[in-house]
């Protein structure tokens, strides 16, 4: 989402104190230097950078943090698996998506594979409690 601060504070208007929330998020490793965050920018999902930490988006919105579950590692087995099942296919899926398009999927997912086994992106699930 390009807003994420607007979806979490409307996500905790519309349910009271107390109220539970489950949410993934794949966002770029802390401590990045410029170049690094760039890079884990180009090849993440779309809107994945942030401007504070999602904690802080959180906070502001009106949520606590109850929990966090580390997923980067079943994230990347399943880009893995999403790579390799494209390339399985190809023959197939050429027709569908056209060459070029196949060929520039399955290197995005190798570029996404990459940039976690650098340390660059992150995948979690948080359980949050609205306060």
């Amino acid at each position: 989402l390009p807003d994420k601060l607007a979806m979490l504070q409307e996500c905790r208007r519309v349910v009271n104190a107390g109220a539970p929330m489950l949410y993934y998020v794949i966002a770029p490793s802390p401590g990045l230097s410029a170049t690094s965050l760039r890079r884990a920018c180009e090849v993440g999902p779309p809107f994945v950078d942030t401007h504070v930490t999602y904690d802080e988006l959180l906070n502001i919105s009106g949520w606590l943090v109850k929990e966090k579950i580390d997923l980067t590692a079943e994230y990347q087995l399943a880009l893995s698996r999403l790579a390799d099942g494209l390339e399985a296919r190809s023959d197939t899926l050429d027709d569908v998506l056209g060459h070029q398009e196949l060929v520039d999927q399955v290197q995005h997912r190798r570029d996404q594979i990459a940039a976690i086994e650098d340390g660059l992106l992150e995948r979690e699930m948080v359980l949050v409690e609205a306060v």
